[in-house]
């Protein structure tokens, strides 16, 4: 089997990266930089990869010091966990590993010797749950996780590992068309609610609704309501100043388009002003309103309030020959620019700056971070977005799927 196309389908499926996933030990390949480096040798990053071959998927879990340095870290170290994800717990040394293969999710933390060692586990197969998808963590006792597939929030404790509270949107029952629901992380805590994407799907089909689908949820009550939106195509949000902020999917978007796809909505940004749990009525800019009449962009990854990357698809490159929509996310065509979503002043491409491969959008201590994949080589060098350009930073196999920063304890 193609494992590109996997990975492609993947994408457009699942909305994550599937891998085996691999856990460092202390003796792993983390780089340290001397004026960074700590004096008791705990590791500060912890980064997730993901790995395809023509043989098999899996991922790896490196531990370093230092992500800006230009190393390339060896994929030999490692420990199979499983095929799954890894998220953060806040406050702790650890993180939470969710099984794509069952509905469990287990707690690693590092022991004595500073090695990660499997912790209680816990399991929503009682939910009716395949798999289990965190979606935010409020607190370490309050984790908000979701059930792939489904339309159902719970609520994890991660001290205890018990899971309760179960929450059913009843709302993204009602349309047939689309039996198959998720709800996409990364997600944004304001005022004291959750605002999560919903994607509602036909995975037989092939296809997902054009809908912007925000569900706001308060995580103490487990109330919730549902935003919906037909202005705009559908995408990740993000937080500009106090506004949060829909920008159309690029590789969902961008690939209907060019593909002529009927009934797909415009690659424009939607708005939750700031204070309020709904969608803006007067606001839904399109990306073409800083990227030129005619051009092609989408997908919104600010690094501060007044400056944002979105990516541009290069019409006069060679086309691309692709196997499906998603298959453009792949497509040497996109092209890197910078803007001001605050502003009318047109956007300023980045020369040289190829953005193809998945945007793994990952905010670490207050930067941002992403991947430049290399298709050729199946490696991918993390470069941090600024308002000078792409920087790069260390370079592994395969695709980045997290960066998770370790507390001090």
């Amino acid at each position: 089997m193609n494992t590109k196309k996997m990975k492609k389908r993947g994408k457009m499926m699942r909305g994550r990266l599937v891998a085996m996933v691999a856990v460092m030990g202390a003796s792993g390949c983390g780089t340290s930089n001397d004026s960074d480096a700590r004096s008791d040798d705990k590791p500060r990053y912890l980064v997730a990869t993901n790995v395809e071959t023509p043989e098999f998927a899996f991922g790896v879990v490196y531990l370093t010091d230092n992500i800006d340095s230009s190393e390339t870290l060896d994929t030999s170290r490692g420990y199979e966990l499983g095929l799954g994800a890894v998220y953060p717990i806040p406050g702790a040394r650890g993180f939470l590993f969710a099984s794509w293969d069952e509905p469990t999710v287990t707690r690693y933390e590092f022991d004595a010797s500073g090695r990660l060692v499997a912790g209680e586990k816990t399991s929503a197969a009682n939910f009716g749950w395949r798999e289990v998808s965190v979606v935010h963590a409020v607190s370490e006792t309050n984790i908000i996780v979701s059930g792939w597939g489904g339309v159902d929030f719970a609520r994890l404790n991660a001290e205890t590992m018990e899971l309760s509270d179960l929450t059913t949107v009843e709302d993204l029952l009602s349309d047939p068309r689309y039996p198959d629901n998720s709800f996409r992380y990364p997600s944004v805590y304001r005022d004291g609610k959750i605002f999560v994407q919903a994607l509602q799907r036909n995975a037989d089909a092939g296809d997902a609704s054009p809908d912007s689908i925000v569900i706001v949820l308060n995580p103490g009550d487990m109330s919730y309501g549902v935003l919906r939106d037909s202005r705009c195509s559908r995408g990740a949000l993000s937080v500009v100043g106090d506004d949060i902020l829909v920008g159309a999917s690029d590789v969902f978007t961008v690939g209907h388009v060019i593909m002529g796809t009927p009934g797909f909505n415009p690659t424009c940004i939607l708005r939750i002003p700031a204070g309020s749990a709904a969608f803006d009525p007067n606001y839904a800019r399109p990306f073409s309103d800083w990227t030129g009449v005619g051009s092609l962009a989408a997908g919104l990854h600010p690094i501060r309030a007044d400056l944002a990357y979105v990516r541009v698809y290069d019409r006069s490159l060679p086309p691309t020959v692709v196997e499906d929509n998603s298959s453009y996310a792949y497509s040497d065509s996109w092209r890197w620019a910078i803007f001001n979503p605050l502003s009318d002043e047109p956007a300023r491409m980045l020369d040289g700056a190829p953005a193809q491969g998945p945007v793994e959008r990952v905010h670490v201590e207050g930067e941002v971070w992403t991947g430049a994949y290399r298709d050729a080589a199946g490696t991918t060098t993390l470069v941090r977005l600024t308002e000078n350009g792409l920087v790069p930073g260390i370079t592994f196999t395969g695709d980045l799927n997290n960066i998770l920063v370790l507390p001090e304890e």
